[in-house]
């Protein structure tokens, strides 16, 4: 089994991802301008074949730039995967992530929220927001974003824990935005 990507010409973003062989698969509308038949689509949407694997790795490759402060090759491997998939969630956090680093919190926000319209659960959008709020100073902001991850992962997840860390890091005065150095604990007499 594979999966298809119908996109719609007339609504821009209007995508429908369908497993080929499943039942989702059968004849119907999957959304404005753009009907499947027997697994062809019709009217305005055209069909292509995404190999969600190659963008796995390529997302990993970007995640391990990221992480070793390489962000034009962390944000090559986004837009090629964003080419591809522009509805990739995880992509989209990544842009958000390397925007923020930069020191581009509107633009991280936007992809962050970008991430969110497409999967409104994704917890490291959520966590990731939160911390982009610390960063201007809205605590209360954060906070929602920590109530949010609170009852989507009632026992903890990875997302809820950075956000919590970086909540508690902010109320101690630890907190520092990207691109600026945390303060120090140390006095200098």
């Amino acid at each position: 089994m594979g999966w298809i990507r119908i996109v719609s010409a007339g609504l821009i973003g209007c995508v429908a991802l369908l497993q080929v062989g499943h039942a989702s698969a059968q004849e119907g509308t999957v959304g404005p301008g753009a009907t499947l038949v027997a697994g062809q689509a019709e009217s305005s949407a055209t069909v292509e074949s995404i190999d969600y694997q190659a963008l796995a790795l390529l997302y990993r490759q970007g995640r391990t730039a990221l992480n070793q402060d390489d962000y034009v090759t962390a944000e090559m491997a986004a837009d090629a995967i964003l080419d591809q998939d522009p509805m990739y969630a995880d992509a989209l956090v990544l842009r958000g992530q390397i925007n923020r680093a930069r020191g581009g919190q509107r633009t991280a926000y936007d992809h962050y929220d970008a991430a969110l319209q497409v999967d409104p659960d994704h917890a490291l959008a959520k966590s990731y927001l939160g911390q982009l709020f610390l960063d201007i100073g809205r605590l209360d902001r954060a906070k929602s974003y920590m109530v949010s991850l609170d009852a989507q992962c009632p026992f903890g997840c990875g997302a809820s824990l950075l956000l919590a860390r970086a909540i508690a890091d902010f109320e101690a005065g630890r907190w520092a935005p990207p691109m600026q150095e945390a303060p120090s604990n140390k006095s200098t007499e």
